[in-house]
This record gives structure tokens, sequence and C-alpha cells, in this order.
């Protein structure tokens, strides 16, 4: 329970949720600046970390849902991404959905970690499921949310090769009246786009465009030296082997930094340059996506199964 004193301190520093839905943490930080704002900057960390679905129990989600049935699911993949986490792509996706959603007050469920990713697997430790596997996986997990009683979900996803999921989603909710899924892959929003192209108008797969401290590995080089594009198209149908064998290190390519996109993504980091985080238009997602009304006066009908009527 928010004391009366956070609740000022709150109002104090002029963030409404709205706003903080589209705003970075560093952005955040820099805003909350002044003799208050590490407490207010505790609170609203605080405040989000109660919105993940791991660090609830059952009950905090029950009584969630009396009141709203939004939630976020994020989908990535366990794939090779050069000198970054094999993780990247569901890190990346967890974190893009709790930053937009846990302002908002929506839960957001832990990743599903894999995803469709044949061609890397020359690459020890990445992991594919074949795309009937994981539509199969993604519809019992929707099953499973609807279930529980949420009826709004917003699917994130964080890997290209999961693009059959919107598929699978689509379909999955035109045969339950009263539930309603969307789909957003976070670095093809718009915004997303105009930021990326500013800095470097080829960023790539593994490239700066997903270079984190949260997805960089403390033990890995960080690789010198230009690399041209590859002819992915060509590569990516010649097999696992050849795919390894052609990108080597499994960067599609690499760019030396300039001064300009030091600048535009520096804010600290050992590696060159440390991006803001991935926003994915996300907030946009939430607020303005129709059928999902900020405000909850939602219908507690429940969804319909294949064939049942409405």
């Amino acid at each position: 329970m928010m004391s009366g004193q956070e609740a000022r301190l709150l109002r104090s520093a002029g963030e409404d949720r709205a706003a903080r839905a589209f705003q970075p943490i560093s952005i955040l930080r820099r805003r909350l600046r002044g003799t208050q704002s590490l407490a207010v900057w505790r609170l609203v960390a605080r405040s989000w970390a109660a919105m993940r679905i791991a660090e609830m129990d059952w009950m905090q989600v029950e009584a969630y849902l009396a009141r709203d049935d939004r939630a976020v699911l994020p989908i990535g993949s366990i794939e090779q991404h050069a000198c970054l986490s094999l993780a990247t792509d569901a890190v990346l996706a967890e974190r893009v959905a709790v930053e937009a959603a846990a302002p908002l007050g929506i839960p957001v469920f832990p990743a599903l970690p894999y995803g469709i990713t044949p061609y890397f697997t020359a690459y020890p430790g990445t992991l594919t499921l074949a795309p009937e596997t994981f539509a199969q996986v993604l519809r019992e997990l929707l099953e499973g949310m609807a279930g529980a009683g949420f009826r709004r979900i917003l699917v994130v996803n964080g890997h290209g090769g999961n693009s059959p999921a919107q598929a699978a989603c689509t379909i999955w909710a035109a045969g339950r009246p009263g539930c309603q899924v969307r789909f957003h892959s976070w670095w093809n929003a718009p915004r997303t786009i105009e930021k990326v192209s500013a800095i470097d108008p080829i960023a790539s797969h593994a490239s700066w465009m997903e270079s984190f401290p949260w997805t960089r590995v403390a033990s890995a080089a960080t690789p010198d030296g230009a690399k041209e594009m590859v002819d992915w198209p060509r590569l990516a149908v010649l097999g696992p082997r050849a795919v390894r064998e052609g990108l080597g290190d499994g960067q599609l390519r690499r760019s030396l930094p300039t001064p300009r996109s030091r600048d535009a993504r520096a804010v600290g980091g050992r590696r060159r340059g440390n991006p803001e985080p991935p926003r994915g238009d996300l907030g946009v997602a939430l607020l303005q996506a129709p059928g999902f009304p900020p405000n909850p006066g939602f219908s507690r009908r429940p969804c319909n199964p294949p064939g049942a009527l409405p």
C-alpha cells in the first residue's frame, strides 16, 4: 500500500502514468532529479516489479482480474547473437514489455524463451522448435491465460523467426469471441525504426541495436573492425552448417562506431555505446490499440471455444 508521503512524492515529480509508459529508464531518471528523486525512483521501480507475474502469487493475480483483464506475453528465442547472450531475443521482449506495461499496472508473464530458429543450430546453445510445435505451445498458453480470465492479451515478439506466431494468434482469437490478441514485434514499430535509421540504417541481427547491459556477456570480447553485410537470403536456405561458415562470428553486419552514433547511443557501458532501452512503440500499442482501452470497462463474459455460440 502506498503511503501518503509516497503519494505526495509521486505527484510532486510531475510524472503521470501515461507519460511514464513512453519513457525509458534513463530518461525517467533524468526527469526525477532533485532532493526527492531517489525516493520517487524507488517507488516507481517497486511498482514496476510488482506487476511481473514471476513476482506475484495467484491471489494477487485473482485480485487484479477482478478489476482488469489485460496482460502481456513476451516471446523470444534462444539462438546465437555473436558476442551477446543466447537469450537476447527473450530478454529484450520481456524488458520492453515490462517497461511499457508495468507503469500502466498491466501484468507481464515470463517470456516464452524458445522460438523458431533452425538456421542457427550449428552454433552451440541455439535451440529451435518446429513451427507447428511453436504455434501449438503459443495456443496452449493463450488458452491458459483465457481460462484464468485474461481477455485482452498483447504478445510482444523479440525474434523475427517467430513471425508464424502472428497468424496463430489471429486464428486463435477468431474462434473465441470475447477474447482479443494483439501481436507486436518491438523492433518493427515506426518510432523504433526511425531511431535506428538515424543511427545506422543497416543495423541487423546481433548488432549494436540489440546490445544492452542486460544482453551483453561479461567475459565476451567485442569484435574489432567493420563487417560487410552478408547475403542472408542466400545463406538462410543452405542449411545450418553453411550459415555458420558464411557468418563466422554470427553477426550479419558490423559497423564501426561514429561520433554521431556514440552520442546517440552512449549513456555509459564498457562496450561501444549503450543505447537507451528499446521502446518499440509498445506504450502506443497498449494505450491506443482498438479494443485495448486504458480504462477497464471490460466484459466478464467467458471466451467461447471454437464452434460455440457467443
